[in-house]
């Protein structure tokens, strides 16, 4: 928080803090000296409890919102707080057995393998799940193998050099014989193989296609599918689920304003992609006083990286209130995001095969 020096805080100052937060996230109220009293059991008198708090105001670990009111944490005490649970907790094994059932029956469909992992840290959260792809033009085509499904349809499987994999069922409107297959393989192998992204444009497509005289009617939707699927992979996008979960966090009046601010902005989509495109640990914790968006004052992100390999794909995490449970959201994320990197990186390994 700007204007305070962060000062090491001594042990009975470092459980105070750490048990108003606890005591905030549950609530969600402000935390008197009473309160806090009873919790802690440590025979120390409300009025001491009060001078501390008033230390820690000082300080800037907590603030009060106004003069009758207990304290709540900013966003320097909820440092505190995380940096304490940091690959620090193991999570249960009931929630590791559900994530790693989840995973498996996402294990034949690498292309949704994020998605179906943000789908699952919403469900054992109970918050908005995130996860977003990263924009690599400079890679190449490394893979595009397609097996076909009916006389009009065909699954076309494409893999970058950056172990980026995607795959699509393709419908066309004309029977593909075994001439237009051979077609179709002569094109990826002398044409698309080895290209980087960056050159596949709509123009580009459409020379191909013209070059293919007879066979331009069905491979047109053939091409145009996988030009889709290419730019697809060159855009960072972000993919947001479970949004309506943030109402189920706040309670007054207040807080429900507050969640609908949240829920324009997360909409909108591109603000928070640029807060977390900006991201360099392993596993961070986003406070929204930090930001620059009103939107985010009373809210928290918590995400970590996902890999294949040892290349970067994107970030997975939730959104929701600055009192969320990070005792469960901190594991859970670390717990899935290393999962869902040893299932891609298992994934890219058996398409190179």
């Amino acid at each position: 928080m700007k204007g305070y020096l962060i000062v090491e805080l001594s042990g009975r100052k470092k459980d105070i803090l750490l048990s108003i937060i606890n005591l905030y996230i549950e609530s969600g109220e402000p935390v008197s000296s009473k309160a806090l009293s009873a919790y802690m059991d440590l025979g120390l008198s409300p009025a001491t409890l009060r001078n501390e708090m008033s230390e820690l105001c000082e300080m800037g670990y907590l603030e009060q919102p106004h003069t009758s009111a207990g304290r709540v944490p900013t966003s320097l005490g909820l440092k505190v707080y995380v940096n304490r649970l940091i690959n620090k907790i193991e999570l249960p094994y009931k929630l590791r057995l559900i994530i790693d059932s989840g995973l498996e029956e996402a294990a034949s469909k690498p292309d949704r393998i994020p998605s179906i992992a943000s789908q699952i840290l919403a469900d054992i959260t109970g918050l908005p799940s995130l996860f977003t792809t990263q924009s690599n033009k400079s890679a190449f085509i490394k893979k595009l193998e397609f097996l076909p499904m009916s006389k009009k349809a065909l699954l076309i499987v494409l893999i970058t050099s950056d172990g980026t994999a995607k795959s699509r069922i393709i419908r066309t409107n004309m029977d593909l014989t075994h001439a237009v297959y051979e077609r179709l393989e002569n094109i990826i192998n002398n044409d698309i193989i080895g290209e980087e992204l960056a050159e596949f444009s709509q123009a580009f497509m459409q020379g191909l296609v013209a070059g293919t005289g007879e066979f331009g009617f069905p491979l047109l939707p053939i091409l145009s599918a996988i030009l889709e699927m290419i730019n697809e992979i060159q855009e960072s996008q972000i993919n947001i689920n479970g949004e309506s979960k943030l109402f189920d966090y706040f309670s007054n009046y207040k807080e429900v304003q507050s969640v609908k601010q949240l829920a324009r902005l997360i909409s909108e989509r591109e603000a928070i992609l640029s807060i977390i495109e900006s991201l360099t640990k392993p596993i961070d914790v986003i406070f929204g006083e930090e930001t620059s968006i009103d939107a985010l004052k009373p809210s928290s992100m918590v995400v970590a990286k996902y890999k294949a390999g040892n290349k970067e794909l994107g970030r997975l995490g939730v959104i929701g209130p600055t009192r969320m449970a990070y005792k469960q959201v901190i594991p859970s994320i670390e717990y899935l995001a290393s999962r869902l990197s040893h299932l891609l990186t298992q994934a890219m390994k058996d398409m190179e095969d």
